[in-house]
């Protein structure tokens, strides 16, 4: 049996360690993902401030924004590098 608290759930089985909770997903609209990615277009670092004006904008959490930058970041930088079809092996050759 799992006792839910506020931070943590505790199990009742025997074994005392405690386990944190793991934050619900953010389901986005499709107008806040266009935002997102508008905005990432424009800076890809946007600062503390551009965060906060964004959350704003579309009622989220300025965590939430920086962790989608993030993403965002992460899944452009791999589409390039695997686009350019090419290795350094390749090119020495």
């Amino acid at each position: 049996m799992i006792v839910n608290t506020d931070e943590t759930s505790v199990s009742c089985d025997g074994n005392d360690s405690p386990q944190k909770r793991r934050r619900t997903r953010t389901n986005f609209t499709s107008w806040q993902l266009q935002e997102l990615e508008n905005s990432f277009s424009d800076s890809h670092y946007p600062d503390v401030f551009v965060r906060e004006s964004l959350a704003l904008k579309l009622d989220l959490a300025e965590s939430r924004i920086q962790v989608t930058i993030q993403l965002l970041g992460s899944s452009t930088g791999a589409s390039e590098t695997c686009s350019s079809g090419t290795s350094n092996k390749t090119r020495s050759q």
